[in-house]
């Protein structure tokens, strides 16, 4: 019988009897893996359309079981800029469209010359005031 610690009960390290054979695991997973994807190559498509339309349930459950538990939905890069630095951006890419030759249907843009000096007044928007 294999040597276990008297206090604990556990195998002492070292110990080289009991326990499952080096690799079975791996085997077992590697064997299960395999059997899977052949099924799924043969019925995957058809299992998944049965399951949405006769279990929706169940398919919103393993998609939602795919997804990351936590995910960053903030989009927007310009949450965090001041509305100076907003400004400043918008400045440039209409600066850089008509440089480029392209009209994207805003009217003059107050503040287009100081673009690097930090106090922009407001952009003009034809129809929308100020920025």
């Amino acid at each position: 019988m294999p040597e276990q610690d008297k206090k604990t009960g556990r195998f002492i390290t070292g110990n080289n009897g009991g326990g499952r054979p080096k690799g079975s695991r791996n085997r077992l997973s590697e064997d299960f893996l395999r059997a899977l994807h052949e099924d799924f190559q043969e019925n995957g498509v058809e299992a998944i359309r049965r399951v949405r339309l006769e279990r929706p349930q169940d398919y919103i459950k393993v998609i939602a079981g795919l997804l990351p538990k936590e995910m960053d939905l903030n989009i927007n890069r310009y949450d965090d800029i001041s509305d100076n630095q907003l400004r400043q951006e918008f400045i440039h890419a209409v600066t850089e469209a008509r440089t480029l030759g392209i009209d994207i249907g805003v009217g003059s843009v107050a503040g287009e010359d100081q673009e690097g000096e930090g106090n922009a007044p407001a952009a003009t928007v034809p129809g929308h005031g100020t920025a």
